[in-house]
């Protein structure tokens, strides 16, 4: 019984968990380029999640994925890009840590903006 219920639970695991894993990586990503570039890179790429967060998350998720393909996974796919709080969360994270002093010594110190 187990097993059967497994077999037929993988669509809705897939379903379940590919957005939230694709918006950890991508979303993650992104806040981190935004907060450590900063200056327009960060304006430009938090104005986009900002047009995310204006609209509902399904009825833009089925807007975007329909043109692509059909099936049951594309919205969930879809919806990766929806879950901009990710996004927000990593870009705050990132811009605080490269103001602390230590950042600031190190600069003052010549090391490279990269190093």
């Amino acid at each position: 019984m187990l097993s059967r219920l497994i077999h037929g639970g993988r669509l809705t695991l897939f379903i379940g968990l590919m957005p939230v894993v694709l918006a950890f990586f991508i979303g993650g990503t992104l806040g981190i380029i935004a907060g450590y570039v900063g200056g327009i890179t960060n304006t430009i790429i938090m104005r986009v999640v900002d047009v995310f967060f204006a609209f509902p998350s399904v009825p833009l998720a089925i807007a975007i994925s329909a043109p692509w393909a059909r099936g049951a996974e594309q919205p969930g796919v879809a919806d990766h890009r929806l879950r901009a709080p990710v996004t927000r969360v990593a870009e705050a994270v990132t811009s605080g840590v490269r103001s602390l002093d230590y950042i600031d010594a190190a600069r003052a110190s010549g090391r490279m903006r990269r190093r």
